[in-house]
């Protein structure tokens, strides 16, 4: 486990404990470290010692909202985030490169394969497609209908890239069927 620490700036001028969902968020989630807000490090310059982190530790994004604890949750947590899961990432973002979004998967746990068709031949209790692509990017009828055939005759789902970051966030399994791309599918493991 990775014991160092993760400086963030708030997001105003004024001492909030909320910060915009950053790579290196994401990172210091995933590395179970301490995710402070930037006046842990001007009040522990200003006393001449490290502050203990608690009272600066993040406790919401942007996105997830505040009082999600997931830094929190991740640091205290002997367990992985997506340990039983084997994921496929498909498609592109400038937002979050799928490499860094491999990597955040890879140290919460997960199995991540190149390609669904790789999904096939892993052992996992969840196999799921994440859509890498931009938030603001709608799916094209050709990759719904992609995502749509690949369930219809392999069982696989995919879900919005939205699913991992959120899960991340909160450290905590965000429910799939308010990410799953595919039409019309209702049973969702969770």
């Amino acid at each position: 486990m990775r014991t160092a620490m993760t400086f963030l700036s708030a997001l105003s001028t004024g001492y909030d404990r909320v910060c915009d969902r950053t790579l290196k968020f994401f990172q210091g989630v995933a590395y179970k470290c301490w995710v402070v807000a930037f006046p842990w490090v001007l009040d522990s310059l200003q006393t001449g010692s490290l502050l203990p982190e608690e009272n600066y530790e993040i406790v919401g994004d942007t996105s997830g909202g505040e009082n999600t604890f997931g830094a929190k949750h991740s640091r205290l947590s002997r367990e992985h985030l997506f340990t039983d899961f084997c994921l496929a990432c498909v498609g592109d973002s400038r937002e979050m490169p799928k490499e860094s979004l491999h990597e955040l998967l890879t140290v919460c746990g997960a199995t991540v394969v190149d390609d669904p068709i790789g999904l096939l031949s892993k052992v996992a209790k969840f196999k799921i497609i994440v859509r890498c692509s931009d938030s603001s990017i709608v799916p094209t009828s050709a990759e719904l209908d992609m995502f749509n055939g690949l369930y219809k005759h392999m069982g696989l789902l995919t879900v919005m890239r939205e699913w991992v970051l959120d899960s991340l966030g909160s450290y905590r399994l965000q429910p799939l069927i308010e990410y799953v791309l595919n039409t019309g599918v209702t049973n969702v493991p969770f």
